[in-house]
């Protein structure tokens, strides 16, 4: 085991795309996460799946030319510039990536704040709200933690599929989170 082998294998999970990744294993995986942790990879799943969105519409580049323009320092180095090039290029609405938006600064607070954060955190009740339609955000206000992380779960998951150019089904989301329909 060497510095260089254990380096290359670390980068080497970290380019499993999730698309290669079993649904149903990852829904329970979540489920079993912390909210820290399901708010971390639950936004990473989203930014993978418009990673993917992404390269779809550069069919034209080699993967040199992939790995330098999705590289860190690159044009789509980061989730930022990722949500604003979709927007750009029509992947995604100015509503998605309002969504997005929130979705990346959820994960960056989880990831980066030393507060304690729960699908309780008043500012994380608010970010998991606005990724429902109005009609919905303030009912959503009043969920107990654990129907907020898996509305969350299945927020983002909508969000993904509006990425994927897969219809969204609100009412659907509602009847599996069994809420009352609004």
């Amino acid at each position: 085991m060497s510095y260089a082998s254990v380096i290359a294998d670390l980068k080497a999970l970290n380019r499993i795309e999730i698309l290669g990744v079993d649904a149903a294993a990852h829904v329970d995986h979540m489920d079993a996460e912390s909210d820290r942790s399901t708010l971390i990879l639950m936004a990473a799943s989203t930014e993978g799946l418009l990673v993917g969105r992404l390269k779809e519409m550069m069919p034209g580049i080699n993967a040199e030319e992939r790995n330098r323009i999705f590289g860190f320092e690159g044009p789509c180095g980061s989730f930022s510039n990722r949500i604003r090039i979709a927007q750009a290029l029509g992947i995604v609405d100015r509503s998605t990536k309002k969504k997005l938006e929130v979705i990346k600064e959820m994960r960056n607070a989880a990831a980066h704040s030393f507060a304690q954060l729960t699908f309780s955190t008043a500012e994380i009740v608010e970010g998991v709200a606005y990724l429902f339609p109005q009609q919905y955000r303030e009912a959503s206000l009043a969920w107990p933690n654990e129907i907020r992380k898996a509305a969350f779960m299945g927020a983002a998951s909508r969000v993904g599929q509006q990425i994927a150019n897969v219809e969204a089904d609100w009412e659907q989301l509602y009847k599996l989170l069994n809420l009352p329909p609004h």
